[in-house]
C-alpha cells in the first residue's frame, strides 16, 4: 500500500466524504467489525466524555492506573503541537516510528474496505487517527486503553467502542450545530458515550435537567449511572501550583498534591476517584491508593503557568463553561497586572469569550494566523479595556517581549487551543535557544 505508507500519509489520504450520522455510523461500525475480525478483540475500553475536563480527567485516570501497574493507553484530541501527542502510552506521546509501524497495518485495512465499499467510506481523519491508536496500543500490549470523545456521545464515533465504563465530566454550550442548542439536547447526545449494560460516571457540577436526560436514556439501556461527589476529596487550593488532596477512608490515606490548577480540577479528580472505584470493584485495579500517581500527571496548557518577567498563563479554554472557570481563577490571581491574549476558531465564541473574560485584564490582544483562527469583527460592540489586533502568534511574542521583557506582567494566553499551542511552541523554541 505504497500511497498510504507511513502514518503522516495515512492522514493525508483520510477524510471522509459521507458525512452526517448515519454515514459516519455505518462507515465506523464497517470499519470496527473488519477491525475486529482481523486483528481480535480490543483492551478493557474507559470512554470520556464531556463539554470539558474530559481530558484533565483522563490524564488523572492514566497516571493512577500507571501508579496501579497497568500497561495504559489514553487515546486524546486535539493536539497542542503535534498530532502524536494524541497517542499515549504510558503517559508518552507516540513516536513517528511507533505510528509508521501502526499505519502498516492499518492502511491495509482501510484501503481494503475503500477499495471494496467506495470513497464514503474512507475514514475521517479521526477516525484514520483512532485506528492507528488502536493498534499501537495493541503493540504496546495495552491492558486498559482510556479514550477521550471528540464531539459528543452518540455523534462520536468512541461510543461505539463497547466498554464496561464511560463518563460525563461537565455539560455546557459547545458544538451545537451538531448537538444541539439546548442542555437537554446536548446531554441527550452525550448520553451515548455509555455502552448499553455498563456504568456512566457523571461530574458533580451537571445540571439537574441534564441529569435526568441522561438518567432516562440509561434506564433504557441498561446503564447503571454513578455521580461523582467532591465529598470524598479534601483539597486545599496552593494557586498555580495546583491543589493539595486529602482523600477518604478506602481511597488512601496519604495526600498528595496533584499539579493542576483551578478549582474545576478538583471536579474532574471526583470523577476519576468514582472511575477508579468501579474499575476497582471489577477486579481491573488492585488498589484505590493508586489514585495518588496522579501526584505525576502531565497535561500542558490547562491554566500552565511559565514563570519569568513577564510572565505566562497558557490555559486552552474555548467555550462558555470553560471561560467561566477562568474569569474565576483569573480574578483570585493576586497580580492584576494581566494583558489577555486571545483568539477563537468561531465567531460566537469570540464573542462569548471577550464578554467573559475581558472585564479581568487591563488589555487584550485579539489574534488570528493560527490554525483554523476566525477574524474577531465585533469587539467594538464589547465593553472591553484598550485592545489592539495583531496578526499572527509570532507577533504576539514580538510585542509582548519588547513591552514587557524584565517587567513583572503576566500574559494569559486563551481562547483556542490551536493559538495556544501555536504560542507554547514559540515559547518553548525561545527557551531552549
Amino acid at each position: 500500500m505504497t500511497s498510504t505508507s507511513g502514518w503522516q500519509n495515512l492522514l493525508a489520504w483520510s477524510g471522509s466524504t459521507g458525512q452526517g450520522r448515519e454515514a459516519r455510523t455505518l462507515r465506523f461500525s464497517t470499519i470496527l467489525k473488519r477491525y475486529e475480525q482481523e486483528f481480535g478483540n480490543l483492551p478493557l475500553i474507559v470512554k470520556i466524555a464531556g463539554t470539558s475536563g474530559k481530558g484533565s480527567t483522563g490524564a488523572m485516570l492514566e497516571a493512577a492506573l500507571a501508579a496501579d501497574g497497568k500497561k495504559t493507553g489514553f487515546f486524546t484530541s486535539p493536539h497542542l503541537v503535534h498530532p502524536t501527542e494524541r497517542i499515549r502510552v504510558q503517559g508518552i506521546d507516540a513516536t513517528s516510528q511507533s505510528l509508521d509501524h501502526a499505519a502498516v497495518e492499518a492502511a491495509s485495512l482501510l484501503e481494503d474496505i475503500v477499495d471494496t465499499r467506495g470513497t464514503s467510506f474512507r475514514p475521517s481523519y479521526f477516525e484514520t487517527l483512532l485506528v492507528l491508536a488502536l493498534r499501537a496500543f495493541a503493540h504496546a500490549a495495552v491492558e486498559i486503553a482510556i479514550m477521550e470523545a471528540g464531539i459528543g456521545g452518540y455523534n462520536d464515533v468512541i461510543s461505539m467502542l463497547e466498554g464496561p465504563l464511560s463518563a460525563i465530566t461537565a455539560i455546557g454550550y459547545d458544538h451545537m450545530e451538531i448537538l444541539g442548542n439546548s442542555l437537554a439536547n446536548i446531554a441527550a447526545d452525550k448520553a451515548g458515550i455509555a455502552s448499553s449494560f455498563s456504568e456512566l460516571v457523571l461530574g458533580p457540577r451537571i445540571d439537574p435537567l441534564a441529569q435526568k436526560v441522561i438518567k432516562n436514556d440509561a434506564e433504557k439501556r441498561g446503564v447503571r449511572l454513578r455521580i461523582a461527589s467532591r465529598q470524598k476529596i479534601r483539597s486545599e487550593p496552593l494557586g498555580l501550583t495546583g491543589h493539595r488532596i486529602y482523600l477518604g477512608a478506602g481511597i488512601g490515606e496519604d495526600c498528595f498534591v496533584l499539579p493542576l490548577a483551578g478549582d474545576y480540577q478538583v471536579d474532574n479528580l471526583a470523577v476519576a476517584v468514582e472511575m477508579l472505584q468501579a474499575l476497582w470493584e471489577r477486579g481491573a485495579v488492585s488498589r484505590m491508593e493508586s489514585l495518588s500517581g496522579a501526584a505525576i500527571i502531565r497535561w500542558p496548557a490547562r491554566l500552565e503557568y511559565l514563570p519569568g518577567m513577564p510572565a505566562w498563563i497558557l490555559d486552552a479554554a474555548h467555550n462558555p463553561l470553560a471561560f467561566a472557570e477562568l474569569f474565576k481563577f483569573v480574578k483570585q490571581f493576586p497580580r492584576k497586572d494581566l494583558t489577555l491574549v486571545f483568539g477563537a476558531t468561531e465567531k460566537l465564541k469570540a464573542v462569548q469569550g471577550l464578554g467573559l473574560l475581558g472585564p479581568a485584564f487591563q488589555q487584550i490582544i485579539l489574534v488570528d494566523g493560527f490554525y483554523r483562527a476566525v477574524q474577531i469583527e465585533s469587539a467594538d460592540s464589547l465593553e472591553l479595556p484598550p485592545y489592539t489586533y495583531v496578526p499572527t502568534p509570532e507577533e504576539v511574542l514580538r510585542r509582548v517581549l519588547s513591552q514587557y521583557h524584565g517587567r513583572e506582567h503576566t500574559i494569559v494566553v486563551t481562547g483556542s487551543i490551536f493559538l495556544v499551542g501555536a504560542v507554547r511552541q514559540l515559547l518553548t523554541e525561545r527557551r531552549t535557544d
